[in-house]
């Protein structure tokens, strides 16, 4: 390069030498290329925050051309490109002699998936634009995991790629004034991934001021894509591909600190769960909510609910905006395996919509999708095209409509421009580069109108349409970048007007929002309302409100606990009034590496004067899931929720004489090996509504929860340890919720009655709550305890390689060494190949501790605990429902004849029956239940109630029996027998209808909202909704007055049970909860009292 063509510019950190270069047009302009804005993120700066640069190496910095990208794959040949070091960008500025004033300065952030991409010019070179006399920066940022890694355990607080951004938003402020720029007028734009962290940045309070314009082409936070989920332990999967000996979060920074980097961009794909392979979403690491706030905390809070903080934007203008198909690009993959549409259309069902995957209500909205898409034809190649718009609005439309109207309603000082770019010219490049022939802008194709794309080695005539449009595009973009208007009145040129989105009323929900949008589809574009119209009507009505935040209040809102100051959200009840939030908070500290298979640590302070983000759900325990397959499963899971009707800000000392409310913990079933709290099956609206605060708690289950190995210190019960400290947390932190902590009514179902009739049992926890409710459950039935606890966990060992006869350390090591994913799969490895047919019978219970374990839960025989006078003294409600097994009945179907052979697998456990009397007692029970038709597929409902009462029925009449004869305390019973819309779980066993009843778990969509199963579809006027209403009123005022019925004037009549006059006397009044009335009644005596009469016979002594 001669001379003459340099040009030097004196910056803070030293010279850079760029070059004159030619524009179309004739004129000049210089390019400085490769400037340094951050110290190199090498060796410990590796996934950290940027660091500024004090000084260049060498006095004059070379900038002719540009330097290495950020370490990727090419994303058009697959290439790895790139270096660590990597963080630079470009500055290209009209000649100096052509700059007479400041000139608006427009800085663009490229796309790529935060995976790919660059800056550079091969893509980004904007000479189109600098003819409009602007100054353009272009960057490249840190991609991949070494981008978004998160670890904050390590200081890795995630997002490095996002502050790289903002490290160039500084140092525009700081230097841009010498290449003739305006740091007082900085447009930030950019493209898909781009677009999205442009957005971020917008809600940023760190990145707000470095900024005043911002232009989101076909990205935006909310979108599907955006925020990464389970993070953490997403990093941990990353370091344990590498080394599987990475078991703590140090050993997991050091080894992902020595990797080779295309080792860590080889392994990123293989961490997605199979929930995110199957949506289409190959975006492993990308942005997270960070949990500590600090001065370059780049997202304090989820988009979602920053989006309706009022105000939360300033006086910022935007452009926001699609192109008409977005899809196409995604078409490239989706015409490989059209078939996996057409038979699982419920993978396109975005996680906005609170239907579950895999969710009975999920199949059915799929066929829905499929229809409305595709018609009767369903996904062929004759649907290509309306496939490519279901791919636009999945991974755009929709919820770039939505975040049209939230930053309407919401952010009313950021006036908002929308556009739909649907012009199908010579210049959509993408489309031309990856021979797309459906019509009409893919996604990216917009691009090459504002940028050169020197790669394709392509250009259009100026006299060309596409040429015109060209100018027309990037005439809007700098005049929106001059004067915060793509249209200003004194531009003359433009024969239209592009007007503002009309801003509603924020609190006016039921105000319709009508998206005004410019239409760029030649060379007059025009105005039109809603693009794509009809298919946004089919998606609104299915965007919840309530459980989304859609249209809520949605301010944030804080607590202060012991352990230190946490941020929640606030949403709505059905019944209008707020609801404040917290979710994720932890209770203990997660217990990983040293601390598996040991009871919970309480969890330490957080640092002040961090906000612990408690806004969205964190991981639950890993199992061997069946419910709700969309909760991200860890190791570190132990969090609770709490859901308030109280503004914690609002809650004073507790010496105030302020008004306290009634607290309900929940502990939810799974028969301790699945499941979890989260609000998809158990958001407790209709009980917060009534004025309770209820806690959810999430718990360690299978092997990580209840493994015991006693001569090495492993007294199991974990899991019930951690409910207990969750108790312990409620205690201490409960009043700053406006809760009392001395009104605590504990109550679970299935394996969280088991859990909750257990506490009530334990000398350590009963004085931890005040009440109890045992919905399904109780700690008498043959299905609780663990067996030879001892001998499944070295059996589980030897499943991965213990030898047999090993060392009881060894067979703890072994499993030590086991990642907590694999062992949770194969829990059932622990039981022998007969118990692996047995029913409802699971490796890792509860079990009866031995007497020097730490902290236990019982000690004794649960009969021996119940016998012993006064030592359960709190009000219950003990219930069943009346067809619990049913969901027993497709068992049947398969293997009759494993019942047919072995008659035996009838007799409970608790049944001490001896071996020589087995089969005659068997085949008792099956000759009263069955009768002549014995063990046949006529007889499967007769056989799923055999089950019914040995697992349920029968254990709970013990277990009330026990207690009234020797404890004090109400106990308040039930029969449910309803069968309603919100019957879901009949629905989720796939129970025959022929049928009828009620099955187990069919009594919890009457007390929680559950968007896995859509129970807000469920109408007013439908006996389902008065039922739950009933259903709620009758628990909450349980958990009030320790009476669910405590005005005589009340609708219901439920009375206590009584002691009975003599011991073998059944005088069970139950309240029938059924499908046309809720009324006092009875339960089937005569089952009840063939099965006493076994019990009395064969277990004497007890």
């Amino acid at each position: 390069m001669r001379n003459v063509d340099r040009v030097n510019v004196k910056v803070r950190q030293g010279t850079v030498s760029g070059v004159k270069e030619k524009l179309p047009n004739g004129n000049q302009f210089c390019a400085f290329r490769g400037i340094p804005y951050a110290k190199p993120p090498l060796g410990e700066l590796r996934f950290r925050a940027p660091q500024p640069l004090e000084r260049f190496q060498y006095p004059v910095l070379d900038c002719s051309a540009e330097r290495d990208v950020c370490f990727s794959r090419n994303m058009f040949t697959q290439a790895a490109e790139g270096s660590e070091d990597c963080l630079h960008l470009n500055v290209y500025t009209p000649a100096p002699e052509r700059c007479d004033r400041p000139l608006p300065v427009m800085v663009f952030i490229h796309g790529g998936a935060f995976l790919f991409g660059s800056g550079n010019s091969d893509c980004y070179s904007p000479e189109y634009l600098l003819q409009e006399d602007v100054v353009v920066v272009t960057l490249n940022y840190r991609l991949g995991a070494l981008g978004f890694l998160h670890l904050p355990s390590q200081g890795i607080e995630g997002n490095a790629g996002l502050k790289d951004q903002l490290m160039v938003l500084k140092w525009v402020q700081d230097n841009i004034a010498q290449f003739h720029g305006d740091p007082h007028n900085v447009t930030l734009f950019g493209e898909s991934a781009g677009a999205a962290s442009v957005h971020l940045h917008l809600m940023s309070p760190v990145s707000q001021r470095y900024f005043h314009k911002a232009i989101c082409q076909s990205g935006a936070s909310v979108m599907e894509w955006v925020m990464q989920r389970d993070s953490v332990n997403r990093t941990r999967t990353l370091a344990r591909l590498i080394d599987p000996a990475a078991n703590s979060d140090e050993e997991v920074y050091q080894t992902l600190l020595k990797a080779d980097k295309v080792e860590l961009m080889g392994l990123m794909l293989n961490t997605l769960s199979a929930d995110e392979k199957r949506r289409g979403l190959p975006m492993p690491f990308k942005p997270v909510v960070e949990e500590s706030v600090g001065p370059d905390t780049v997202v304090p809070v989820h988009p979602f609910v920053a989006m309706q903080q009022p105000n939360r934007i300033p006086a910022t203008p935007l452009i926001l905006g699609n192109n008409d198909r977005e899809g196409s690009i995604m078409m490239l993959d989706a015409m490989k395996k059209l078939d996996l549409y057409d038979n699982d259309m419920a993978r396109m069902i975005p996680r906005t919509v609170n239907v579950a995957p895999e969710s009975p209500a999920s199949e059915q909205l799929g066929e829905e999708i499929k229809r409305f898409y595709c018609g009767a034809k369903g996904v062929t190649n004759e649907t290509a095209n309306q496939l490519a718009d279901l791919m636009t609005d999945y991974h755009f439309g929709i919820l770039a409509n939505t975040c049209a109207e939230l930053h309407t309603r919401y952010q009313q000082n950021s006036p908002l421009f929308y556009y739909n770019f649907s012009y199908d010219g010579e210049l959509n490049m993408y489309k031309r580069l990856l021979q797309l022939s459906i019509p009409g802008a893919c996604h990216a194709d917009e691009l090459s109108y504002l940028f050169l794309m020197r790669l394709a080695n392509y250009d259009v005539k100026p006299d060309t349409e596409a040429a015109q449009v060209r100018r027309l595009m990037c005439r809007l973009w700098t005049n929106f970048a001059k004067h915060g208007h793509p249209t200003p009145a004194d531009d003359q040129s433009l024969p239209f007007r592009w007007d503002a989105v009309d801003q509603p009323s924020p609190n006016a929900a039921s105000e319709p929002f009508r998206l005004k949008c410019l239409e760029i589809d030649g060379l007059v574009p025009k105005m039109m309302v809603d693009p794509a119209k009809e298919r946004i009507d089919f998606w609104r009505p299915k965007l919840s409100i309530r459980h989304n935040l859609m249209n809520t209040a949605a301010a944030s809102c804080t607590a202060r606990v012991v352990s230190g100051v946490i941020r929640g959200v606030t949403a709505r009840l059905p019944n209008g009034r707020a609801c404040f939030g917290f979710k994720g908070i932890p209770y203990a500290e997660p217990p990983v590496g040293s601390l598996r298979f040991r009871p919970p640590q309480p969890f330490k302070q957080h640092a002040e004067p961090v906000e612990l983000d408690c806004t969205v759900e964190r991981c639950v325990s890993l199992a061997s899931s069946y419910l709700p397959p969309d909760s991200v499963g860890s190791e570190d899971c132990l969090y609770l929720n709490v859901y308030t009707p109280i503004n914690p800000a609002s809650v004073g000392p507790a010496s105030d004489g302020t008004q306290t409310l009634p607290v309900m913990v929940w502990l939810h079933g799974g028969a301790f090996c699945t499941g979890s709290a989260n609000s998809s099956v158990y958001h407790p609206e209709w009980l917060v509504e009534q004025g309770v605060i209820v806690v959810t708690v999430n718990y360690r289950l299978g092997p990580a929860g209840f493994l015991c190995l006693p001569s090495v210190g492993i007294y199991g019960n974990m899991g019930l340890k951690d409910q207990r400290m969750a108790l312990r947390w409620v205690q201490a932190n409960i009043g700053c919720f406006g809760g009392d902590a001395a009104n605590v009514t504990l109550f679970g179902e299935s394996a969280g009655a088991v859990s909750t009739h257990l506490h009530s049992l334990s000398e350590r926890s009963r004085h931890l709550f005040h009440k109890a409710i045992c919905q399904s459950g109780v700690s008498t039935s043959p299905i609780v305890f663990q067996k030879d606890p001892q001998v499944k966990a070295r059996r589980l060992a030897g499943y991965f390689g213990c030898p047999e006869g090993a060392s009881d350390d060894l067979v703890l090591e072994t499993l030590m060494n086991v990642s907590p994913d694999v062992l949770a799969k194969h829990q059932k490895e622990a039981l022998t190949a007969y118990e692996k047919t047995l029913d409802s019978v699971y490796a890792f219970r509860p079990t009866v501790e031995v007497a020097e374990s730490d902290d236990p839960i019982v000690t004794e025989h649960v009969l021996q605990l119940l016998k012993r006078p006064n030592s359960v003294s709190i009000p219950m409600i003990i219930g069943v429902t009346d067809g619990e097994a049913l969901y027993k009945i497709n068992t049947f179907r398969q293997h009759l004849d494993r019942y047919k052979t072995d008659v035996t697998r009838f007799i409970p456990d608790s049944l001490n029956v001896p071996p020589e009397e087995r089969a005659k007692v068997a085949q008792s029970i099956v000759d009263f239940y069955c009768g002549a038709g014995g063990i046949s597929p006529e007889t499967e409902l007769q056989m799923s109630r055999i089950f019914t009462d040995i697992f349920y029925l029968i254990p709970a009449v013990q277990a009330v029996e026990l207690q009234l004869n020797h404890q004090c305390g109400n106990i308040f019973f039930y029969h449910f027998s309803a069968e309603t819309e919100l019957n879901k779980f009949r629905q989720l066993w796939k129970i025959p209808g022929e049928h009828r009843g009620a099955s187990h778990a069919d009594d919890v969509c009457y007390l929680f909202s559950a968007p896995y199963f859509d129970t807000d579809a469920v109408g007013r006027d439908t006996r389902g909704w008065q039922l739950r209403e009933t259903m709620c009123r009758l628990w909450v005022c349980f958990a009030k007055t320790s009476s669910p019925c405590p005005d005589e004037h009340e609708d219901v009549l439920w009375t206590p049970l009584t002691k009975p006059l003599v011991s073998t006397e059944i005088n069970f009044s139950a309240l029938n909860i059924g499908n046309e009335c809720v009324k006092m009644g009875g339960l089937p005596t005569e089952r009840i009292q063939f099965w006493k009469t076994l019990y009395e016979k064969y277990n004497f002594s007890e």
